[in-house]
């Protein structure tokens, strides 16, 4: 169980107040001290009528000793009732307002250990696991995550092709492997920078060190037939 989940148990105890068998316990407790009190007085007024009568009768030791077990019943007797009163009062508001602050502060570091993300999306990657560190003045990758209800497909345009790719132009794309075109494309946005060529190259024979150009598009339909990571051949036809 969570720190803050006990101090949460520990603030609706509290909230609760206490039980009719504590309070029926105290209230036991209580009696059972008023009971010797009343019969250790009576043995003091006894022993001090005796001494009255007869100062031979009892000792003055005695009767203090008679006389000092009556005051400690007495006090016994007022720590009990009050006790009691507390259990059957319920807990204070300085209690409560102090455990609810355990509980907020408990959650709040609680809180420091949650990974919340700012989007919607799917986990696609974890690099970290319950119990695993991580510190906050050293960033570290927890895990990768990505809202795949709305991919978009990244193209490797090389130099020779660049000139041709406008925004707005539409295609095709076939995933590697398929041997039919899957869904539409369009291009959305042209990154304006070469960059040597990371992603899929079907042609055994291409020169690997061709610069190329990002260009980004959105699925137009048939983004269910293609994951996230998986890699696609588009075709956009001639002239546009």
């Amino acid at each position: 169980m969570a720190k803050s989940d006990r101090l949460l148990a520990k603030l609706t105890r509290v909230e609760a107040g206490n039980g009719w068998e504590e309070i029926a316990a105290a209230a036991a407790t209580r009696d059972a001290i008023a009971a010797e009190l009343a019969f250790a007085e009576i043995e003091y007024n006894r022993a001090l009528k005796l001494r009255e009568g007869n100062a031979q009768a009892i000792s003055e030791e005695m009767l203090d000793e008679r006389r000092r077990k009556s005051e400690t019943f007495r006090k016994k007797l007022v720590s009990a009732a009050s006790q009691h009163d507390a259990l059957k009062r319920g807990a204070l508001p300085e209690d409560i307002a102090l455990a609810e602050t355990d509980v907020a502060a408990a959650r709040a570091a609680y809180g420091l250990r949650e990974v919340r993300a700012v989007t919607d999306g799917f986990v696609l990657t974890m690099h970290k696991h319950a119990g695993d560190y991580a510190s906050l003045n050293f960033p570290s990758v927890i895990l990768r995550m990505a809202d795949t209800r709305h991919l978009r497909v990244r193209l490797e345009v090389s130099e020779q092709e660049a000139a041709s790719v406008k925004t707005g132009m539409e295609g095709v794309f076939t995933p590697h492997g398929s041997d039919k075109p899957a869904g539409k494309i369009r291009v959305t946005t042209v990154l304006p920078t070469f960059a040597p060529r990371r992603l899929f190259e079907p042609d055994s024979t291409a020169r690997m060190d061709t610069r190329t150009l990002q260009v980004l598009c959105e699925i137009m339909d048939g983004a269910s037939q293609v994951n996230s990571g998986q890699r696609v051949l588009a075709t956009f036809p001639l002239g546009e």
